[in-house]
């Protein structure tokens, strides 16, 4: 039995793909699920991007490095936004990131 080598180039779309929809799902759930007006600016605006570069990496341009690295980097601050966007309305507390209307 001969072992072929995996090739990444045959997964690449379909990888792109999973990431177009979760960029559709990020830019739909703010507005299904009723974030405050922060987290949903946020949530819109990265969903927007990440849909915009995911579809170029899927209709072709998979060979575009940068916009995968563009890309991890915009999923990692979706992944830490929502500690540094507070709720401002209640007090914050000593050494907590108040950026949202924090004065």
């Amino acid at each position: 039995m001969k072992v072929r080598p995996l090739k990444l180039d045959s997964h690449l779309p379909l990888l792109d793909g999973v990431v177009l929809l979760a960029g559709v799902w990020l830019l739909v759930c703010p507005f299904a699920l009723g974030f405050g007006q922060v987290a949903r600016s946020n949530d819109v605006i990265l969903g927007g991007i990440v849909t915009i570069l995911a579809a170029i990496r899927f209709f072709g341009g998979h060979r575009v490095v940068v916009l995968s690295w563009i890309i991890c980097v915009l999923g990692i601050w979706t992944m830490i936004s929502p500690c540094c966007w507070v709720s401002c309305t209640r007090a914050c507390r000593p050494g907590a990131l108040c950026w949202a209307g924090s004065s």
